[in-house]
């Protein structure tokens, strides 16, 4: 969320130039200090005939892989190969998460043979350098490089990265290495329909999953579904592959086959009702929530989604109840509080807004969004200092949000303190260059202060970006 003098401005220039050179250069020795750590997966069925093929990497000095959840499901045997072309079976999974796809296997390998990649926990910068080493249409050890291109909130996944660096199949589970030579993130989602959607999950969710005792292959299958409920779950896969480029409108047709094949997917009716909503299918979202809740009737996660789709229809008393029940079911939603107070807001039910309000920041301090709005709220009941208060804290949270800057201002214009609202246009405009209202607030502000040349240079900014706005000014400007 978002430089001393020429001196240092070259050292910074000339630095800039020089470090994607030296990243170049250091590409092969990055490389060839990490392949070892690399392995290739196989799996086969229990009469041993081969199924699939994946990437993996050592994590620990124990020799324990991590790959991709897709990779080993539904297998009898498996196996890992090291980039020194030995072959080590795979003996136990020692933990697994089905909604971000990864494994954590257990291989019988010596200790000589392992060299274990370390982990970041941190989130990557837009634009950062990173490679994979994987093995894709079985081209063992084979190298691709790209940039962070993206960092997306999905639901039901939290955070995900998105890379230039492509993703074949069988480079599922191969690790994202940034140039210090450390995992920022694992391989997961491939080419769909001629769409390169490369998209990795990030380390510090690999982080989180920690060696446990585990099972057997064999019985760790036995316990998946099967059947075609299997071909379900692919459906579901690729559908989410689209949730995460944001192509609702894509992904829907696969929930919708998952769920034609296993009537009881709740996940995928939640997805169905995700794509609707978000394609402002407002009724057919909540028939959907309805369908999941009637599978999976404690999930707070869809009484959530529930009542975001009754707000949208105006549905105020469903949506409050839904809310309710998202909130009954996990108390620490900030979320689902900041949502009710908007409701109460829009209802002019003050008071019950400010305690969901501050209930929302009770549960997460940094809520720049819940400050936000109780400044608004604040601000249109006359409590000025109160909104005061709420915006700084919005702005000392997210310094990049222009909105919560322009509002201030706003409340000190028509307090007539007009270098303090003078300073807060102006940096909402430096943060956004073609905000209007900024712009139109800054116009106002010099022709208070009796700089009308000054107020007029914001008219001629602002009758490029918003002629109707540029006309408003111009007549306060010669009122």
């Amino acid at each position: 969320m978002y430089r001393t003098l020429w001196i240092g401005f070259m050292f910074f220039l000339l630095l800039s130039l020089t470090l994607p050179s030296l990243a170049e250069e250091n590409i092969p020795l990055m490389v060839k200090k990490i392949s070892p750590s690399i392995v290739v997966v196989f799996t086969y069925n229990e009469s041993g005939d081969s199924l699939s093929q994946g990437s993996g990497f050592f994590i620990n000095p124990q020799g324990d892989v991590i790959t991709n959840r897709h990779v080993v499901e539904n297998s009898s045997l498996a196996a890992i190969r090291t980039a020194q072309g030995k072959l080590y079976p795979i003996k136990r999974i020692l933990a697994w998460d089905e909604n971000m796809d990864l494994v954590i296997l257990s291989v019988e390998i010596p200790a000589q043979e392992v060299i274990p990649l370390s982990i970041s926990n941190q989130t990557p910068d837009l634009g950062e350098r990173v490679i994979i080493i994987g093995s894709p249409l079985g081209f063992e050890q084979t190298i691709s490089d790209g940039i962070v291109s993206a960092i997306r909130e999905v639901e039901g996944y939290g955070k995900v990265l998105q890379t230039t660096a492509p993703i074949s199949p069988g480079s599922s589970g191969s690790p994202i290495i940034d140039m210090r030579g450390e995992v920022i993130g694992i391989a997961t989602f491939q080419m769909v329909d001629g769409q390169n959607l490369n998209f990795a999950i990030p380390g510090e969710r690999l982080a989180t999953l920690i060696p446990g005792k585990g099972m057997t292959l064999a019985e760790w299958t036995s316990q998946q579904t099967g059947g075609s409920t299997s071909s379900a779950e692919k459906a579901f896969n690729t559908g989410r592959s689209f949730v995460l480029a944001e192509e609702f409108k894509k992904a829907l047709p696969y929930f919708e086959d998952a769920v034609k094949k296993d009537p009881q997917y709740a996940d995928a009716y939640f997805e169905i009702g995700y794509c609707q909503l978000y394609s402002e299918k407002y009724q057919e979202a909540i028939k959907a929530f309805k369908k999941v809740l009637t599978l999976k009737p404690e999930d707070s996660e869809s009484f959530f989604y529930l009542g975001m789709s009754y707000a949208e229809l105006e549905d105020y008393q469903n949506a409050i109840k839904a809310y309710q029940e998202s909130i009954r079911l996990n108390l620490n939603e900030p979320d689902a509080e900041n949502n009710l107070a908007r409701i109460y807001y829009h209802q002019q039910n003050y008071d019950e807004a400010i305690i969901h309000y501050q209930k929302a920041i009770a549960i997460k301090p940094d809520y720049a969004l819940a400050y936000y709005n109780l400044g608004v709220l604040y601000s249109d009941v006359g409590k000025n200092d109160e909104a005061i208060h709420a915006y700084q804290e919005s702005i000392r949270i997210d310094p990049q949000d222009p909105d919560a800057l322009n509002n201030l201002g706003l409340i000190y214009l028509d307090r007539e303190q007009y270098q303090e609202a003078k300073k807060y246009f102006q940096q909402a405009i430096d943060l956004n260059p073609d905000y209007n209202f900024a712009h139109f607030n800054l116009g106002r502000t010099y022709q208070a202060l009796g700089e009308r040349e000054k107020a007029y240079n914001e008219y001629k900014i602002l009758k490029k970006i918003d002629a109707g706005l540029a006309e408003k000014l111009l007549d306060k400007i010669y009122q």
